[in-house]
């Protein structure tokens, strides 16, 4: 994993330190694990993302501003992020982190004492679908 993630990463990771504190249930830790999983993948999804369209509209300029104006300032900064410019590291990264995921959510369904309902869900204007899942952990049953 690249400093940057790492970085970021660190920083949740003490949040979640203090959190897990103040937190009594094994399973309320993963959950929360979890969710700040799923915000990081969308994090480095979206950054990735926008920065491939910032790096695009500076190649396709007709004009010369960001070499005359603020060329060091736009090299430096594509060279300290260059892990969100490289697919290959992104998919890497988001690859272990999915990884990690599905141990906690493995780890989810392990713990809870499952509390079913069953519901619909509109999959579109005029069809809805019956699901079956959990109160607690929100996992699915199929």
């Amino acid at each position: 994993m690249d400093d940057q993630c790492f970085l970021l990463l660190e920083k949740r990771l003490k949040h979640i330190s203090f959190v897990i504190h103040s937190m009594d249930d094994e399973l309320q830790i993963l959950l929360q694990l979890n969710n700040i999983t799923n915000n990081i993948l969308q994090f480095m999804k979206q950054t990735h993302n926008d920065v491939i369209e910032v790096k695009t509209k500076i190649d396709n300029l007709n004009n010369d501003y960001f070499e005359k104006h603020c060329e060091e300032i736009v090299r430096d900064w594509f060279s300290e992020h260059s892990e969100f410019l490289s697919e290959e590291r992104t998919l890497n990264t988001i690859e272990e982190l999915v990884n990690r995921k599905n141990m906690i959510e493995k780890s989810i369904r392990s713990l809870c004492v499952h509390e079913w309902v069953r519901d619909y869900i509109d999959v579109s204007p005029e069809k809805s679908e019956r699901v079956c899942y959990c109160i607690k952990c929100e996992t699915t049953q199929r």
